[in-house]
């Protein structure tokens, strides 16, 4: 007998299914990043989750609903100062906060939100 698990899908993760998609349908090959370390300047603040597409010179970052977004500019600043394209897909709902505490940094914010027909990315933003 077989034992059937479930295994919860994050909102993290539908996101980035959904960016690798885009990227494989352009025939652009990314790498997953689960492993960097947030930091605020001070103190680590747990895990950052993206993607790396070296062809664009791009750092695609999913940002949760529960995101703390006061620990990712440090390491944003940091992935631009290195030369990135850095990238930070933001819950449509978070959009607002995300420019407040993104803003002086070199990223592009990009909105998301999940539809019936899956994850749906807004128009690019500065903040």
């Amino acid at each position: 007998m077989a034992l059937a698990m479930q295994t919860e899908i994050t909102d993290v993760e539908t996101v980035l299914a959904a960016c690798v998609q885009a990227y494989t349908a352009r025939r652009i090959t990314v790498e997953t990043i689960d492993a960097v370390e947030l930091r605020d300047g001070r103190i680590p603040g747990g895990r950052l989750n993206g993607i790396v597409a070296r062809a664009e010179n791009r750092i695609e970052v999913a940002i949760p609903h529960e995101a703390d977004l006061s620990l990712y500019p440090a390491t944003f600043d940091s992935f631009s100062r290195a030369g990135w394209d850095v990238w930070a897909l933001v819950p449509t709902e978070l959009i607002g906060p995300a420019h407040r505490h993104l803003r002086g940094i070199d990223v592009t914010l990009q909105p998301w939100w999940e539809s019936e027909s899956g994850v749906l990315f807004g128009r690019p933003e500065l903040p």
